[in-house]
């Protein structure tokens, strides 16, 4: 993580800014990846960023960012909460998309189309 503004800025302007957004020690965002300029700013007040992501229909949260090294990836909702299965299909036939291919959510068919799938959604 980079830091700006050494530690008299930390201490002198930062920590304020902090105390002034109610916010002391992590940023935590949900509903889809953050703008990459909310990232900048919360990372230059060193607040860490968790992310997360889920549907209604799934629970609050099926994916997060975590506040570890190489688990908080930048531009992204992170990994899976622990024991939550998860599978990316093709919508027409149903098969799993391949790994690293990217998906946009606004491709997807209306949830009673994938709520068909062998009970997940």
């Amino acid at each position: 993580m980079h830091v700006g503004g050494g530690r008299l800025g930390q201490v002198l302007v930062f920590g304020k800014i902090r105390a002034a957004l109610g916010i002391m020690s992590t940023v935590i965002s949900g509903g889809g990846s953050l703008a990459r300029h909310l990232d900048d700013f919360y990372e230059t007040l060193a607040l860490p960023v968790l992310n997360g992501w889920g549907l209604t229909e799934t629970s609050p949260v099926l994916s997060c960012r975590r506040n570890a090294t190489r688990e908080n990836v930048r531009g992204s909702v992170g990994l899976p909460i622990p024991g939550t299965v998860v599978r990316v299909v093709d919508p027409e036939t149903l098969r799993p998309v391949p790994e690293g291919q990217q998906v946009s959510l606004n491709d997807l068919p209306p949830c009673s189309t994938l709520c068909r799938l062998e009970g997940l959604f």
